[in-house]
C-alpha cells in the first residue's frame, strides 16, 4: 500500500481534524484520486490513512501560498516555478478509532445488513467554503456513524455528492448489503435514479465513482426528503464549516 510521511505539525492538524489539504512535490508514490494511503509519523510508524477525495495537479507557480509547500521540504529536494505540485483533499481515519468503531456496530446488532444515509452539502457562497455532511442509522435509527468533511472552495452539488460517497464508503465498512439513501437534494437524488441526465462534467466523474460504489451492495434506494427530515447531515455541514472558520 502506498505511504506517506508527515511532521508532526502537519500530523497533529490531521489527527484533529484541522487539516484536509496536503501537497506533494515529486511525487514518487504515483497517488492518484481514490487512492488509500498509509500516514506514517516522523518515527515511521502507521497511524492512520487517508482516502483522497480529490486531486489536482498543479505548478510551484500557481499555488496561492508557495510557502505551505516549501517549508516542509527536505534541503536536497529541488525545486523551481516550474514544479509539478499534486494537491490532495482527503478523508482522514486514525488507526485507533477504528476499533471502537467495530465494536459499537456489534453492540447495536449481530450483523448490519441494511442502514439509512441521511446526507448533505453546503457552499456558503457558491462557490465558496463547502462541507459535506452524512449520519448512519441503523433500521431501529440509532445511530451509527456520522461524519463531517471540509471540501475547501466549491459547489453546493460537489458537496452534496461527496457525501452520499463518503456515506456509501463508510455503509461498506460496517458491512451493510442494502443501504436507503435520504437527501434533501433533488438533484443528485433524481441523477442516481436516472430521472436527470448529468449535464454538468465537473459531476460526472463523482456520479461515475457513486455508481460504481453502488454496484458493491445488494441494493442501494434513494429517496429526495425535505430539508427538515435531514436536519442532522445538515448539522453536521453546518459544524464542520463553523470548525474551520473557527480555526478549530
Amino acid at each position: 500500500m502506498k505511504q506517506i510521511t508527515l511532521n508532526n505539525q502537519d500530523l497533529a492538524a490531521v489527527m484533529a481534524g484541522q487539516k484536509h489539504q496536503l501537497h506533494v512535490v515529486h511525487d514518487r508514490q504515483d497517488l492518484n484520486l481514490d487512492d488509500v494511503v498509509v500516514v506514517l509519523n516522523e518515527d515511521q510508524a502507521a497511524v492512520g490513512e487517508l482516502e483522497i477525495s480529490q486531486l489536482r495537479v498543479l505548478r510551484l507557480r500557481d499555488v496561492a501560498d508557495q510557502n505551505v509547500v516549501l517549508k516542509h521540504l527536505p534541503a536536497e529536494q529541488v525545486v523551481d516555478p516550474g514544479t509539478a505540485v499534486k494537491e490532495i483533499n482527503f478523508v482522514f481515519t486514525q488507526y485507533d478509532q477504528k476499533q471502537p468503531l467495530a465494536a459499537n456496530a456489534e453492540k447495536n446488532t449481530t450483523a448490519i445488513t441494511e442502514v439509512k444515509l441521511y446526507g448533505d452539502g453546503g457552499s456558503r457562497g457558491n462557490p465558496g467554503p463547502a462541507a459535506s455532511g452524512w449520519v448512519l442509522y441503523d433500521m431501529h435509527d440509532n445511530v451509527i456513524k456520522e461524519g463531517g468533511y471540509y471540501m475547501g472552495i466549491t459547489t453546493n452539488n460537489q458537496a452534496e455528492y461527496t457525501a452520499l460517497k463518503l456515506g456509501l464508503k463508510d455503509a461498506k465498512k460496517l458491512g451493510a448489503k442494502r443501504v436507503q439513501v435520504f437527501m434533501d437534494s433533488m438533484l443528485v437524488v433524481n441523477q442516481l435514479k436516472g430521472i436527470y441526465r448529468v449535464k454538468n462534467q465537473e459531476l460526472r466523474p463523482i456520479y461515475e465513482a457513486i455508481r460504481e460504489l453502488a454496484k458493491e451492495f445488494d441494493k442501494v434506494t434513494y429517496t429526495h426528503v425535505p430539508r427538515a427530515r435531514n436536519a442532522a447531515a445538515d448539522a453536521m455541514v453546518n459544524k464542520t464549516l463553523d470548525d474551520v472558520a473557527a480555526g478549530n
